[in-house]
């Protein structure tokens, strides 16, 4: 297998982003090296597709505290892009229309210890101390990490990294955290603990995809193949300008996602007629008050 990408249907931002950094994973800067972490759950087969694309690279598992080797063999993964390795051009061709992982950088003699700052940052405390899995190598939701307003918050997931780098595949744009320097900042064993600020404006900003996914993964035949039919890009853009759309009104994922039903089933044009502006305006109280007039609307 070569080191390119598959040809594709072109989409130029993401074509010119992939093939730059295929670039700098061949041509590393001298001492250093990319690493690629994936979600082997982002779609069917991935760690047998990723290991047959390069049956020479090793696979470290993040997800460590278990003896189950179903759970360790679905949770995020990590491994060495050498320079030229078909494995390079099999994971960015991926990254354009799934939610694969990330790039990062760092120095070659780093590897182990980039290793253990990411196992342990792969769990977290949130508010209330409950434990969690921290999902940081989603793109979704290293988005958040990129437009927090306290950058050093964002930072703190390099560790020994010099840079990381993605693909939001929704929003179709890149991100990047980078540092000049390894700062010695290692995540402890048991994770970070996750204030109610930061917490917040992950939700936040992963909110168009939680919806799109609930109604993919959970909801009847007819919404989910008519919403799994779009390019992600295509779907995320319509939820989106709907969330827009009724800012003004009583909307949580729920209200949201009932709204998407009816834009399926009668276009996204419904919510410029009068009637229908009328009847959001005159909807009850909350948001039990609006998920009544919006099941009204869908019935009608």
């Amino acid at each position: 297998m070569s080191n390119t990408m598959a040809p594709q249907p072109e989409r130029p931002a993401f074509e010119e982003w992939a093939q730059a950094r295929l670039a700098e994973i061949n041509e590393p800067p001298e001492g250093q090296g990319w690493h690629l972490v994936f979600d082997p759950l982002a779609g069917p087969d991935l760690l047998a597709e990723a290991g047959r694309a390069d049956s020479s690279a090793k696979f470290w598992p993040l997800y460590l505290n278990t003896y189950i080797e179903e759970a360790l063999a679905s949770g995020p993964h990590m491994v060495r892009l050498e320079p030229h390795s078909p494995l390079s051009g099999w994971a960015l061709s991926k990254m354009r229309d799934m939610a694969l992982g990330l790039l990062f950088l760092a120095e070659t003699d780093k590897f182990e210890a980039l290793y253990e700052h990411l196992q342990n940052f792969f769990e977290c405390r949130l508010p209330g101390g409950r434990r969690a899995f921290f999902r940081y190598y989603d793109p979704r939701q290293f988005y958040g990490f990129t437009t927090y307003g306290d950058p050093d918050q964002g930072l703190l997931l390099l560790g020994p990294a010099l840079k990381a780098l993605g693909w939001e595949p929704g929003r179709e744009i890149t991100m990047e955290l980078s540092q000049p320097r390894d700062r010695g900042f290692r995540c402890p064993p048991g994770g970070l603990g996750v204030g109610d600020a930061f917490s917040d404006h992950l939700f936040r900003e992963c909110r168009i995809h939680t919806v799109i996914g609930g109604i993919i993964n959970q909801v009847g035949e007819h919404y989910k193949a008519r919403l799994a039919a779009k390019p992600l890009p295509e779907a995320y853009a319509m939820v989106q300008r709907l969330a827009d759309q009724l800012a003004e009104y009583p909307l949580n994922n729920n209200n949201l996602a009932l709204a998407t039903f009816i834009t399926i089933d009668k276009g996204q044009s419904f919510w410029r007629r009068p009637e229908v502006r009328e009847a959001l305006r005159n909807s009850g109280p909350g948001l039990d008050g609006f998920k009544k007039t919006l099941v009204e609307l869908h019935q009608a």
